[in-house]
């Protein structure tokens, strides 16, 4: 139960701290079915994507993080140009996201993990 008065605060992660996650779950749509400030999005927010779910394990702490993926059909292919984030993963990872796979993650200046793809 919630109680203002019988709190602690951890500490957070610091900078630079890497671990390996998982993906659990992707999920297919558009960019604007996974963006929430859409008005702060630069690009097409119709275009399609995957959101990618990694759980992380990290010092007996759960750590989860989603990643955005967009991409083009051209027929049955998936498409994707070596300079988006799909192709930097497939570049890093030598293949496309699956559930299962297991990723590098590390955390930026603000303690807060990001896939690693460069």
């Amino acid at each position: 139960m919630y109680n203002p008065n019988a709190s602690i605060e951890k500490q957070g992660l610091g900078p630079g701290v890497s671990a390996t996650g998982v993906i659990v779950k992707i999920d297919d749509g558009k960019t604007s079915d996974f963006v929430k400030n859409l008005e702060n999005w630069k690009g097409d927010i119709n275009a399609l994507a995957i959101n990618v779910h990694i759980e992380i394990q990290h010092n007996g702490e759960k750590y989860e993080l989603q990643k955005l993926f967009n991409y083009k059909n051209e027929g049955d292919k998936t498409v994707f140009s070596s300079n988006s984030n799909l192709g930097k993963y497939k570049q890093y990872y030598k293949k496309l996201p699956e559930s299962g796979d297991q990723v590098k993650c590390l955390t930026n200046k603000d303690g807060f993990f990001r896939l690693l793809i460069e």
